[in-house]
């Protein structure tokens, strides 16, 4: 079951008559490290405000049920990474990432409620916990009189003591009851060395602890999905699974998905609805509807996150799923039994702008160059210019707006669709300003107009800002921010289907990325063109065919052959796969591009309604789910049949 080494060890303490109990998969000769201290626990991945450890369910006799995601929220990492503002402002607290933290773990509940289980500690904060390494067992802190301690969250108490409030900051303390009655705190330790600095306050202190949950992060569990979604896409292209890998070792499980390392073996097991015997066209069309599904499934769950949350995602990736198969004794094959489980929650943040018609959202990270992202949401562009104030007035709902102009030699956006972020130094107040660019009508070289959009702000700034007119603010801090919503999950969307669909041995995903983009303009280009007199396709399924049976550079890189790994030729996929289908799919994913053309769902990546966010993703939803039901269709019809036959016939030399 467990590699050498590893062991099962309880994460809380046993109580009376219980019959199950949630275990931590522990490591007892764990590699060294040269950067961080050695970790007992596997760790699955982390995300931005938690880990993910391996863990199980052992019943009374201590025998292995199911295995388990154990997800431990910590705020350690964004409070030392200053995620913050332009004028340095931290949005993050406590409190908005508990409230994070709840709507992500309801969002998981509801897209799979049989793979979760729920202990109540997905809103109330558990008690501290660390692991005994020598007694392999967990241990809970205590005063010396072995009062337990809990996490601090009476924002009152701390402030007596001097100490920052809990909802206001991501600072966290332990609180326990003194002899006297009065609470006694320790900052929550991270390490084992902290641990120690405070063993005069702790009551039996272990030798060996390894901290699991010191910062009494909320938790969640979940049945493990061990699969992930890259490293599927490829086994159904016809490579075999390498493992489930935590970050640094590949960990063996149970025997039923063994069978994906051998491709071989997997053909003979019942995986597939084809055996062997069906042919390689079978299999063939069999794994393109199976992807396909899978898309599907991710625009399906990345909806419902949307919905729920009423914020994008702008870190959606093939990291943000996972892949978990049924039981092998389910009447389906185990392949048609593939649930995407989602196990990444967005990080967007909406913009703090008062004002009840628009809303505009940034990521909490700073995003990085990825594969997954539109080029220009890592253009965000942050300095210090004179603020010319050219007019205050008031809109026709009475909010206030301001006209005025920044002069800075820096470059001040990259499209019209920024926002610029201005934080204005009024006296004794800095309130934070939200203005559209227009750099057109700056009359020199390195200014730009702006004009704020209208705001709710408190009366007594409307009043400072009114007097302002003709005022200049010199090193006003300013950021620029792309408009960002719902369109910019569909780019990262089309991405991911281009991993599943397009992503070979002989094909990169930044290649067919590329590739799917340049096609996607191209059909654009072709929008105006009529579509042939004699098609029985609707007018974008016609031309997606036209563009790409008039250029085979684009039948090369966008082929069907693309769908598997090793073995299958151009000329054999292009029999098995009806092109009209093929290229109605593939034009799909490039309609997933914001702005790449008229056909595109959205014209850009800010044309979301901004209170239903979730729209943007019906319309592709919707197109895919009736190509599912054509791939479906050719799965059962003997159409694959008759184009083999029709092959052979055509080799046969005439006389």
């Amino acid at each position: 079951m467990l590699p050498p080494n590893h062991v099962f060890v309880p994460i809380d303490a046993a109580s009376a008559g219980q019959p199950l109990r949630v275990c931590i998969v522990v490591n007892q000769n764990p590699p060294p490290s040269t950067t961080t201290p050695s970790c007992p626990f596997v760790l699955l991945r982390s995300t931005l405000d938690a880990r993910v450890y391996l863990g199980a369910v052992l019943d009374a006799t201590g025998r292995h049920r199911e295995w388990l995601e154990i997800w431990i929220q910590t705020v350690a990492p964004l409070a030392a990474a200053e995620y913050k503002t332009i004028a340095g402002n931290d949005p993050l607290t406590n409190a908005m990432l508990d409230a994070r933290w709840d709507v992500m773990t309801r969002t998981f509940i509801e897209a799979d409620p049989a793979a979760c289980i729920q202990t109540g500690f997905e809103q109330q904060h558990p008690r501290p916990a660390c692991i005994d390494l020598d007694a392999l067992a967990p241990w809970h802190p205590a005063t010396p009189e072995n009062q337990p301690y809990t996490l601090a969250t009476d924002d009152a108490e701390l402030l007596a003591a001097g100490l920052p409030a809990f909802s206001s900051t991501t600072a966290r303390h332990w609180r326990a009851t003194a002899p006297d009655g009065k609470p006694q705190f320790i900052p929550a330790p991270l390490t084992s060395e902290q641990l120690n600095t405070h063993s005069a306050k702790l009551h039996a202190l272990p030798q060996k602890l390894h901290p699991l949950n010191p910062e009494s992060g909320l938790t969640f569990l979940r049945r493990l999905a061990p699969i992930a979604l890259d490293d599927y896409a490829a086994f159904l292209g016809g490579r075999p699974w390498k493992g489930n890998a935590s970050a640094r070792e590949t960990y063996p499980l149970d025997a039923p998905l063994r069978a994906l390392s051998d491709w071989d073996a997997a053909q003979q097991h019942g995986l597939h609805l084809f055996s062997t015997a069906g042919g390689r066209c079978g299999r063939f069309i069999e794994s393109l509807h199976l992807k396909l599904s899978l898309l599907h499934q991710a625009l399906h769950h990345a909806r419902a996150a949307i919905k729920q949350r009423q914020l994008p995602y702008l870190n959606l990736s093939a990291d943000s799923f996972r892949v978990a198969l049924d039981a092998p004794d389910t009447t389906l094959p185990a392949l048609w039994t593939a649930r995407l489980v989602p196990v990444r929650a967005g990080q967007s943040m909406a913009l703090p702008i008062k004002t009840a018609d628009v809303r505009y959202f940034i990521a909490l990270e700073q995003p990085s160059a990825s594969v997954y992202r539109p080029a220009h949401m890592t253009q965000s562009i942050r300095g210090f210019g004179d603020v010319r104030i050219r007019r205050v007035y008031t809109d026709t709902g009475d909010r206030i707006c301001v006209e005025g102009t920044l002069v800075t030699p820096d470059r001040v956006g990259h499209s019209a669709s920024d926002i610029l972020w201005l934080r204005l130094p009024l006296p004794n107040i800095a309130p934070d300003l939200f203005a559209r660019l227009d750099t057109a009508e700056g009359l020199a070289a390195g200014e730009a107009r702006f004009r704020t959009i209208p705001q709710d702000l408190p009366p007594e700034i409307n009043e400072m800002l009114r007097n302002t007119e003709g005022a200049v603010f010199p090193d006003t801090p300013f950021e620029t921010i792309p408009l960002l919503s719902a369109p910019a999950d569909l780019y990262s969307l089309a991405v991911l289907g281009a991993l599943l669909l397009l992503v070979n041995s002989g094909n990169t995903l930044g290649v067919a990325t590329d590739d799917l983009i340049g096609y996607a303009r191209k059909l654009g280009q072709e929008a105006t063109k009529p579509a042939a007199p004699d098609t029985v396709l609707e007018p974008f399924a016609a031309r997606a065919v036209q563009v790409a049976e008039a250029d085979p550079r684009i039948r090369a890189a966008l082929g069907p052959h693309r769908l598997a790994y090793d073995g299958v030729t151009a000329e054999d996929a292009a029999d098995w796969v009806p092109p009209d289908l093929w290229w109605h799919i593939i034009g799909t994913l490039a309609r997933l591009i914001p702005g790449a053309g008229p056909d595109s769902y959205c014209k850009d990546y800010g044309d979301a309604s901004p209170f239903n966010l979730e729209k943007a993703l019906d319309a592709p939803l919707r197109d895919l789910g009736n190509l599912l039901l054509r791939t479906r269709g050719l799965i059962i019809s003997d159409w694959t049949s008759n184009r083999e036959v029709a092959r052979v016939i055509r080799k046969i030399p005439t006389t």
